[in-house]
């Protein structure tokens, strides 16, 4: 999986001059398996091997929309959260759309957009996620989503201009 992703990661890192991840539950947590940076990029938490709650990650929360209640309950019990109401909602907004979006919630200045690798049972694989400056262009960002493999994640319409990275973002 590592192998297959690093490439396309590669590519989408540069398009925003930030990160690429993959990413895999582990527990409550989400375990990262590889990071790509292009040049000059920021150096972030999320080197391979780190873990990090799930629920407080895009990469985590594509995952955890696409598991059963019980076992969402179970990965946010054993996290500690509070506001299970509000992450269920939340999650049904995520698969529903097929994607997440964070801002500035793990990185100061930094925004991903993570989708699900759904396996032969539609439970999650993995997911794969860009980080990416605050600010960037909406045509950088919109060009990452779409170098993202197509089975994975494909852009359905145009993002609002003006965005910079800080609203809604259409991929699926």
């Amino acid at each position: 999986l590592v192998r297959m992703a690093t490439r396309d990661l590669e590519q989408c890192a540069a398009l925003v001059g930030g990160s690429g991840h993959l990413s895999r539950m582990a527990g409550s947590e989400i375990l990262y398996l590889q990071e790509v940076r292009a040049a000059g990029a920021t150096s972030l938490v999320t080197e391979v091997g780190v873990r990090l709650q799930a629920h407080k990650t895009a990469s985590g929360r594509v995952m955890l929309a696409h598991l059963p209640d019980a076992e969402v309950r179970a990965a946010f019990d054993t996290a500690g959260g509070s506001g299970f109401a509000a992450l269920k909602k939340r999650l049904s907004l995520v698969a529903a759309r097929g994607w997440d979006q964070e801002i500035e919630e793990i990185t100061r200045g930094q925004a991903s957009v993570a989708a699900p690798i759904l396996d032969h049972l539609d439970r999650p694989a993995a997911a794969v996620a860009v980080t990416y400056p605050v600010g960037t262009p909406d045509v950088k960002v919109d060009a990452a989503i779409r170098a993202l493999p197509p089975h994975r994640v494909a852009v359905t319409h145009e993002r609002p201009r003006g965005d910079r990275g800080r609203g809604s973002c259409c991929c699926r």
